[in-house]
């Protein structure tokens, strides 16, 4: 089946009337760079080439044997009494 989804485009400003950032990025982001990116990936292959953030091989997990208890998430991990 199909659902019904919509966009809502609110408070749409022009480029001159748009508020400061309070951070502003240090450099902007240079097109050409992502084209060269996309370039090297076309020609040699898909993910070839990764921003650092993305290339991580995440094959560790973190340890959950010290987690706290989910009592109010988890109805399976209900404290329970036998008497």
């Amino acid at each position: 089946g199909y659902t019904k989804a919509g966009i809502i485009l609110d408070d749409l400003l022009p480029e001159g009337d748009q508020p400061a950032m309070l951070f502003p990025p240090e450099r902007p982001r240079d097109a050409r760079l992502t084209d060269a990116l996309d370039a090297i990936n076309d020609r040699f292959g898909k993910k070839t080439m990764v921003l650092a953030r993305e290339g991580v091989d995440r094959s560790w997990a973190t340890k959950a044997d010290h987690r706290s208890p989910r009592y109010t998430t988890r109805i399976s991990e209900l404290p329970t009494l036998k008497v």
